[in-house]
Order: structure tokens, then C-alpha cells, then sequence
């Protein structure tokens, strides 16, 4: 079952921003969470691909706004988007449903001011936990434990064929910076093991050992530029570089001594990682900033850890921090100010990934909301999208 609206979260005074999406509070006449629309059919119901109607611009405030939810599979199914690509034009939302499960993957695009569920190829499992542009005609993807790389290519999803499957071992990030060359990385957590770091160049993939071998995630800045955070000789604790011949471990003070989440590489003269460091008894989220000469720590406000980054378009950066007591979308501007919204009370309704819509302000957001007993994969907007 799909909604389609528009639900500002500050429109209402008189409940909380997290209320009203907890609540799951539409308009007249929309349907209620979880339950299909009289006449709906069943497959769409299921969330099967189908193409939605179009709708007008998914984004006509200024706060945040949930745009849009879909109910996959029986009611107790918990779905959600955890990856968000945009390009000026488009927008692709990735996750899975069936969480506590084996789990399925799902996709959702946003094109020519509609909606469309491109196809998967069929009998994949898990979630998708990456993806990575190319070029708008070029995506690629991976599954959280399915073992696979999907690439979008001609219109249409696929397996890479040039991969070996490796299911049970867990990917936890993609870099794609041409067709044909792909980054792929998991790094282990837990007793769950990676699949480690590869390299797709020149039509094979290599693996790739040394200080490089237990990447997390990267963020390109070109071939010959990308940071990345993994660990070496620990669990994600430290920042790595790639100048297109070696990787190599960045140290300074201000990176010592924490356990990293998520990097963003704008310029080389600006680049960020967040996660948390332990001060005074306690672990604290924090941002760490590389402005051209010096990496600088910023306390991040709250106490939930920062997961994913995004710019905001205007110098500052966006930050998505949720805890079990809470979803936070958290902004810091150029100059510094922090500004928070709350969007849920907990982790059924929060959002998870942000993107902004190169050459703007506006910003996309992947997550999912409470529908009865499990979650609506959700999308949301922020800004003027067109």
C-alpha cells in the first residue's frame, strides 16, 4: 500500500513533530497506516512493482516534510529506505522489508515528477545497505548479507555477472566512480564478517589487503582522491586516504581515540567524519572537520551518534543522529549554529539517510514510520524540490 501527502512536521502546534509522524497523522481522505484502500489492488497493496501517480512538487515548504510511505507484505512486515542517491533531475530511495527476517530488497524513484519501482531481479534476499553513482545511468548497489552487486545500466537493474557471491558475509558501503571503476567494501562487526575491500578496475574484481581490508564506508572526491573510515589494528577507528596508488592512514589529534560512522568529502579542503569519543565516562557524538589545514572537533548536540552526513548546499552540513529513545535530523550552517528536528520517539519512526539535490538546498530522506504492528519504508523532503 502506498500514500502519497504532504505533512509538514511543524504544521500542527499542539503535537510534536515525532507525534505526528508517530501518529502517523494525514490528511482527510488519505489511508490509514497499514490498511489497503478500498479498491486498491492486492499486489500494490503488497508493495509489488507498480507505477505511482504523478504528484506535485514533493516539497512545497520549508521544514521537513514525510512525502510519501509504502507498506511491503503482510502487516507486520517492518520496511524502510536506508540510502538515498539524488541527482537535479531524479532521486532513488533504497532499503528492504521483511527486516527481522531473511528480508527483501526494495527500490523507489522519483522521475519526471512521479513515482516508479524499477524491477530487481528476482530471488534476491536481505536489504540494500549502498549504493554509489557512476553517473545518473550508471548506479550501483549492495545487499546488507544477500552477497550481491546490483548495477543500473540500459534502463534496467542486474547482478554484476563479474562478481562471485559471497552471502553471509555483510557489505557496508559502495563507491562508484566510473563504470568501470567500483569500489565495494564490508567491513566485520560483531561475530558478522565482511566481505572486506574490492576493487573493480578493468573488468575484475581484486581484493584488497593491508590497512585498507576492514573500510566501513568512502566518499570520492575523484579516482585519485577518496576518504574512507575502517579499522586498523581495532573496529572503524580510523580515517583513510586513497591518492589513486596507495591507501594510507590520516592521523592527527582530533581524530584520536574515536569510533567513526560516516564520512563526506566535499572539496579537498573540506571533509567530514562524524561518530563518537568517550569524554568524562561517557561516549559523545561528534564531527570532525578537515578544513584545508587542520582537522577540528565539533560536539554534535544531543547524545544520539551521528550515522550518515549530507551537505546542505550552502556550506553546512545536515546530520542524521537516532537512538532508541528518538530520531533526530540535526543542521549545522557555515557559520556554525546547530538547528535540530525531531522526527520520531523512537527507532519505528525515524529517517535514515539524507541526500541534497545537487545545485540546491533542497534535500531528500529516506526512513520509515510505525503502521500497526511493523514500518512503512518513508520518504521525505526538506526544501523546494521541482
Amino acid at each position: 500500500m502506498t500514500r502519497l501527502c504532504r505533512i509538514p512536521l511543524s504544521s500542527r502546534p499542539s503535537m510534536s513533530a515525532g507525534a505526528l509522524l508517530a501518529a502517523g497523522t494525514l490528511a482527510a481522505g488519505m489511508l490509514t497506516a497499514g490498511m489497503p484502500a478500498a479498491g486498491m489492488p492486492a499486489a500494490l497493496a503488497a508493495g509489488k512493482p507498480a507505477v505511482g501517480k504523478p504528484v506535485a512538487s514533493a516539497a512545497s515548504g520549508t521544514g521537513w516534510q514525510l512525502v510519501r510511505d509504502t507498506h511491503y507484505g503482510p502487516p507486520k512486515n517492518e520496511s524502510g529506505y536506508d540510502v538515498v542517491l539524488a541527482h537535479s533531475s531524479d532521486a532513488w530511495f533504497f532499503g528492504g522489508t521483511n527486516l527481522k527476517r531473511t528480508g527483501r530488497p526494495i527500490v523507489e524513484r522519483w522521475i519526471n515528477h512521479g513515482w516508479r519501482r524499477p524491477v530487481l531481479p528476482a530471488d534476491l534476499t536481505s536489504w540494500i545497505v549502498a549504493a554509489s553513482a557512476a553517473s545518473p545511468k550508471n548506479i550501483w548497489a549492495v545487499s546488507h548479507l544477500g552477497g550481491y552487486v546490483l548495477n543500473w545500466a540500459l534502463g534496467k537493474w542486474a547482478t554484476v555477472p563479474s562478481w562471485t557471491p559471497l552471502p553471509g558475509r555483510q557489505f557496508t558501503g559502495i563507491t562508484a566512480i566510473t563504470k568501470k571503476n567500483v569500489w565495494v567494501f564490508g567491513a566485520s562487526s560483531g561475530t558478522t564478517p565482511g566481505t572486506g575491500t574490492w576493487h573493480f578496475s578493468g573488468g575484475t574484481w581484486t581484493k584488497v589487503s593491508g590497512i585498507a581490508g576492514d573500510i566501513y564506508r568512502a566518499s570520492d572526491l575523484g579516482a585519485t582522491s577518496i576518504w574512507a573510515i575502517g579499522g586498523v589494528s581495532g573496529s572503524r577507528n580510523a580515517v583513510e586516504h586513497f591518492d589513486g596508488t596507495k591507501w594510507s592512514q590520516v592521523t592527527a589529534k582530533a581524530l584520536a581515540r574515536m569510533r567513526f560512522t560516516a564520512v563526506l568529502a566535499l572539496t579537498s579542503h573540506s571533509v567530514w567524519v562524524a561518530g563518537r569519543a568517550r569524554q568524562k565516562g561517557r561516549e559523545r557524538p561528534k564531527l570532525v572537520h578537515w578544513n584545508g589545514r587542520h582537522w577540528v572537533r565539533i560536539a554534535v548536540p544531543g547524545r544520539a551518534i551521528p550515522s550518515k552526513i549530507s551537505s546542505d548546499g550552502h556550506g553546512g552540513v545536515w546530520v542524521v543522529t537516532n537512538s532508541a529513545r528518538g530520531s533526530w535530523v540535526r543542521h549545522r550552517s557555515l557559520r556554525g549554529r546547530w538547528r535540530s528536528t525531531k522526527i520520531g520517539t523512537g527507532p519505528a519512526t525515524e529517517i535514515s539517510a539524507l541526500a541534497v539535490v545537487p545545485g540546491t538546498t533542497a534535500l531528500w530522506g529516506g526512513g520509515r514510520i510505525k503502521a500497526g504492528t511493523g514500518t512503512n519504508a518513508a520518504i521525505f523532503s526538506h526544501g523546494k524540490i521541482s
